[in-house]
């Protein structure tokens, strides 16, 4: 898998995660512009800052990450190539809790199980590096694909704001979802246990 040397944050076995660099905001930009499914589900009302802003911003945050935790990581498929990417967010005034987020860009890529595994490695590299007590996850009730990731991953749902937004003819409720890191650890520790056994013979 031939990434960017010394960039990559976290390996699985169809895709890593690496940091950005600069040369990547054009790639952003692209992306920006493709009217793929992340770009109809991820927000699709909010109206985007202009090409100069968005890059001003991510030449500063990717700046700020060479020194500090990663906050966007761009996913990588077996052949190295940049496919989408997951991010971090959330109150800095409780850094112990975080949001994630991911975006596949490439729809060619989609429901081939890549977005769940980039997810996976993400919160393994969270919840080990950040040291964070709680991952939440918020998606909107039209994002169907979102949802199956969150209960695959064995996020649970906690809240649901029932017809928060008005788009395309329907009402949307918004879901937020979380994890535990006792929660997660339990889960890595059942993957791993399902690893070990299916890698005996008989």
């Amino acid at each position: 898998m031939p990434e960017k040397e010394g960039l990559v944050l976290v390996r699985g076995k169809a895709v890593a995660l690496r940091k950005r660099t600069v040369a990547d905001i054009q790639m952003f930009l692209k992306w920006r512009r493709l009217n793929c499914q992340a770009s109809q589900f991820d927000a699709p009302w909010e109206e985007p800052e202009s090409d100069d802003e968005y890059a001003a911003k991510a030449v500063l945050a990717i700046e700020k990450e060479a020194a500090g935790p990663v906050n966007r990581a761009i996913i990588v498929d077996a052949e190295g190539l940049p496919i989408g990417s997951v991010n971090c967010y959330g109150d800095k005034g409780c850094q112990e809790s975080r949001l994630v987020g991911i975006s596949i860009y490439e729809d060619s890529r989609l429901n081939k199980g890549l977005g769940s595994e980039a997810l996976g490695i993400w919160l393994r590299h969270l919840f080990q590096t950040r040291k964070l007590h709680r991952v939440g996850l918020v998606t909107w009730s039209f994002n169907v694909r979102m949802i199956r990731v969150a209960g695959k991953l064995g996020f649970k749902l906690e809240g649901r704001e029932r017809e928060v937004r008005f788009w395309d003819g329907q009402w949307l409720d918004r879901l937020h979802y979380g994890m535990l890191e006792t929660e997660w650890r339990e889960l890595e520790k059942k993957r791993q246990q399902g690893a070990g056994r299916s890698g005996l013979g008989g």
